[in-house]
């Protein structure tokens, strides 16, 4: 056995970080301050698993495209359309293009893998935005 396994030697320590806690402290609150509390907890959006993505929630790249997995499209499948679906089928892509349109995306088309030839997952395309063409002031 080596020394730094049965605590025989001195191991060095260094500060790595420092980590600050917050507490909450218990204060009373009237009535009439319980219902603007009620209605802010209430208010708080949470992001719903598997949502359908939209171009607005998406992290799109510079050419305002964005990819969804095969996995992922399956799990949104399954839960909007409540069938235990396995595989990536024809009318699974049929109806995830027609419901990218219906959530605000311009395009969508299906990905092959190269190396697995089978269905990768969908590029989704963002409707352009319309741009002023450049004017000069001067």
């Amino acid at each position: 056995m080596k020394d730094c396994q049965n605590d025989k030697t001195n191991q060095d320590t260094s500060v790595v970080g420092v980590v600050y806690f917050a507490i909450n402290t218990p204060r009373q609150v009237k009535h009439d301050e319980l219902s603007e509390i009620r209605t802010e907890v209430q208010t708080k959006k949470t992001k719903t698993k598997f949502a359908f993505p939209t171009p607005d929630e998406s992290y799109l790249e510079s050419d305002g495209t964005c990819f969804c997995t095969r996995d992922r499209i399956l799990k949104i499948y399954r839960k909007t359309i409540n069938k235990t679906q396995q595989k990536l089928t024809e009318p699974v892509e049929q109806w995830f293009i027609r419901t990218a349109t219906q959530h605000g995306w311009e395009h969508a088309s299906f990905i092959t893998d190269c190396s697995a030839r089978q269905k990768a997952g969908c590029k989704l395309q963002a409707k352009a935005l319309k741009v002023l063409p450049y004017a000069a002031t001067h």
